[in-house]
């Protein structure tokens, strides 16, 4: 389970937005603290939350990435920080040697999961887009909820890996998270079969 999963599996997402200063009503709705308004449209699901006014929409990360300009990694201290989750921050360590033949195979890779990793977060964000609860009481979609779940985590390794990453990251990335982007790419294939 990767470091974002872990940050949702131990928040409650109504306990996040209350500790950030939007104060929930019995219905779960609010006035959004993404826009002025007098009527409150942000709504807290289980697991997520959207507002009616603006259209954002997403997680406890998300929630905590927008409120306060940051990136996925840094939302995710931050949580970290704030609700005492004492999760542990992988490091990256020295590049691991890689004679001719594996460099040939790992650049392949590199570009092959770098467009799976890419047409999964398009994917991700039309699900966000076509599946969001078009009412207050529409019950959130399945393919909305994984959008939801799974788009910090996947852009994060996205910008970080495959476009800032220098090659020390890149590669520990291919040995350690090599087969959950097989596994991406196989659930992709089957969904869109």
């Amino acid at each position: 389970m990767n470091i974002f999963e872990q940050t949702k599996n131990r928040l409650n997402i109504s306990d996040v937005v209350n500790y950030y200063g939007v104060q929930l009503n019995r219905s779960n709705f609010a006035c959004c603290p993404f826009h002025a308004e007098r009527t409150a449209s942000f709504k807290v699901y289980p697991n997520a939350y959207k507002c009616f006014g603006c259209g954002a929409s997403g997680d406890a990360i998300s929630f905590v990435m927008k409120l306060f300009s940051l990136t996925g990694i840094n939302a995710v201290k931050k949580l970290n920080t704030d609700f005492s989750l004492n999760l542990p921050f992988e490091t990256y360590q020295s590049a691991p040697k890689l004679d001719r033949t594996n460099v040939l195979k790992f650049e392949a890779w590199e570009q092959w999961a770098c467009n799976t990793v890419a047409e999964y977060l398009k994917q991700l964000d039309e699900w966000k887009r076509n599946y969001a609860p078009k009412t207050t009481d529409d019950n959130l979609h399945p393919l909305f909820a994984e959008a939801l779940n799974k788009i910090e985590y996947w852009d994060h390794i996205y910008k970080t890996v495959f476009i800032e990453g220098d090659f020390t990251i890149k590669t520990e990335f291919y040995q350690t998270h090599r087969k959950a982007v097989d596994a991406l790419d196989t659930t992709r294939k089957v969904r869109s079969a």
